[in-house]
């Protein structure tokens, strides 16, 4: 954001007065986001317009005109385009998790570059950015994703979209634990039968197989219309992971599928409590132990028919698989 605003200043200099270059680089730096009060209560917002007034006042000739209302009105406004950035948490669960899936390549290096092998990111890398991305969003607070400066927006419009934002992050990480556990068994799978290998050996779609054909998608024998009877489940959850995230014509990825079969079975066959439970032995990097105690932790059944629908798909390691399917 700083850089940001320094650029803007740089090239609009001699085309916009002070002023109005003030102002533009109150709305780059409210663009900071998921800052809460400090230590004296003082909001992020609050302390912009603090800072904004000493910064007139001890440049009056250079910002000469600018009354307080004037600086309040842009704190306002900085709120509002801060607001807008973000606007996508207090909206569809389904279009928010889109947008979070093409902002994990910007965030690992990783997901960015193809495997020669495979044509996709290696597993591993998956399963740690993914990792990453589910701790940060059950870190995060809904009350410090938007912000509210002197009745802008309202208390009513405030209240909405902190409570929007909560529906929104159960709705994602019930998703994300869903998305990683399913990537946490694929890389349990992987390490059990020779190692890291790229994702598109265990779920197919599109890449060529050992053999040089066209490998089959996971999806094709992964039949999961409806979550188990009894099993408790976020319905909107389960649709997103089975039906894909965001727009079709806009969701897609380089390094991942719209649609999650593989979680959208294991989520509807033990729930979010089973998810809760498998996920206290997910850790990155993964090695043996860590993935036998993951595989312990779901239904035999579920281990065998991941096994069995990975070895239609993973040829290259099908034998393997066949050989860890008698230990289950």
């Amino acid at each position: 954001e700083f850089l940001s605003a320094a650029i803007v200043v740089n090239c609009l200099g001699d085309v916009l007065p002070p002023q109005q270059l003030f102002r533009i680089a109150a709305c780059i730096e409210a663009t900071i986001p998921f800052r809460g009060c400090d230590e004296n209560g003082i909001s992020a917002a609050e302390a912009l317009y603090n800072r904004l007034v000493q910064t007139r006042d001890s440049h009056a000739v250079l910002l000469w005109g600018l009354t307080d209302q004037d600086l309040e009105i842009a704190t306002q406004k900085a709120i509002g385009v801060a607001n807008r950035d973000v606007g996508n948490f207090a909206g569809d669960p389904s279009t928010f998790l889109c947008n979070t899936w093409k902002l994990l390549p910007e965030l690992n290096v990783a997901l960015r570059k193809t495997d020669d092998g495979g044509g996709t990111c290696q597993i591993s890398d998956y399963a740690l950015a993914l990792s990453r991305m589910t701790g940060f969003l059950a870190w995060l607070d809904a009350t410090v994703v938007f912000q509210q400066f002197r009745g802008h927006p309202s208390d009513e419009e405030y209240s909405r979209l902190i409570a929007a934002t909560r529906q929104t992050l159960e709705i994602g990480n019930k998703y994300m634990n869903a998305k990683l556990l399913a990537l946490s068994v694929l890389a349990a799978l992987a390490e059990l039968t020779g190692g890291d290998a790229p994702l598109s050996h265990f779920v197919g779609g599109g890449s060529l197989n050992a053999d040089g054909q066209e490998s089959h998608w996971i999806g094709d024998y992964i039949k999961v219309e409806a979550p188990k009877q009894g099993v408790e489940v976020d319905d909107t959850v389960f649709r997103i992971l089975l039906d894909g995230r965001g727009d079709p014509n806009r969701g897609t990825s380089t390094f991942d599928s719209r649609t999650s079969p593989l979680a959208a079975y294991l989520y509807g066959t033990i729930g979010d409590a089973g998810v809760e439970r498998s996920l206290k032995h997910v850790v990155h990097p993964i090695n043996t132990a860590n993935s036998q105690a993951l595989l312990r932790s779901l239904p035999r059944i579920v281990v065998n028919e991941v096994i069995t629908v990975c070895s239609k798909v993973a040829t290259i390691r099908s034998d393997e698989l066949q050989r860890l399917a008698g230990h289950y």
